[in-house]
């Protein structure tokens, strides 16, 4: 048996590994794919394997919850018994009733600091670090969960299509990484909070709208084209022009 020092030095490592695998989570699904681009073009080991983990989202995010759910496990099983051990002599003001109680109010008391420091420590600091920063933490945390990645595809592969299977037993199909590209409608509710002047934007509206335009829409009928002949005098050619105002 694990002595409580050792215990609880092992909890703070599973606190730092779950932390690790939020912030790789949160950091490498929000960075840009365009941004992903540049990086590679730009040279380094870590922005090729952050452009692999990109390509291959579903298969990253299965080892990445794979990771967060043992580390998680990891940490109650070792960190609630463990806190509770160094806790129970500190319970002797329970009188008569400490042989009976102490090691149920310890375990309450370790179960809650533990989820406490779970939640704070090892979800939402990660989370607000990855949103932040996320280039540099999708960087920085790529090469290891690669490895990670690596390490655990069979196990990571098993479970994702043993999901699938229950997916499809409900008439469900699996999702896919291709699934979070934006539709033109989202686009259109993302560029309202971009910072573009007037004709940019309706620059952009107008290449949505380009694929439901046919032929006739942009093109004009030969009866209605303005033409400069050149027999026709200059200076009616000019005055044609003037009144027309036609670039082309």
């Amino acid at each position: 048996m694990l002595s409580s020092s050792t215990a609880l030095v092992l909890a703070v490592l599973m606190v730092a590994a779950n932390a690790f695998f939020v912030a790789s989570e949160f950091a490498i699904v929000k960075i840009r794919p365009t941004r992903v681009k540049e990086l590679v073009n730009r040279g380094g080991r870590r922005a090729w394997v952050l452009a692999s983990l990109t390509r291959h989202l579903d298969s990253f995010l299965s080892a990445n919850q794979f990771g967060i759910t043992l580390a998680s496990l990891a940490l109650g099983w070792l960190g609630e018994p463990a806190f509770a051990r160094l806790l129970e002599p500190h319970l002797g003001f329970l009188g008569r009733w400490a042989g009976v109680t102490e090691h149920s109010i310890a375990l309450g008391i370790s179960l809650a600091v533990i989820s406490f420091i779970h939640v704070v420590l090892a979800e939402l600091v990660p989370k607000a670090l990855a949103l932040q920063r996320t280039e540099t933490v999708a960087l920085w945390t790529a090469v290891p969960m690669q490895a990670f990645h690596l390490l655990t595809y069979p196990f990571t592969w098993m479970l994702t299509a043993t999901a699938n299977l229950f997916l499809r037993l409900f008439g469900l199909r699996p999702a896919s990484g291709a699934e979070m590209l934006h539709s033109s409608d989202e686009l259109r509710l993302v560029l309202q909070h971009v910072d573009l002047d007037h004709n940019a934007r309706r620059l952009i509206d107008r290449v949505f709208d380009y694929t439901h335009r046919v032929a006739r829409h942009v093109m004009t009928l030969r009866r209605d084209v303005v033409v400069l002949e050149e027999g026709r005098p200059f200076d009616e050619n000019v005055r044609l022009a003037t009144v027309n105002q036609y670039t082309r």
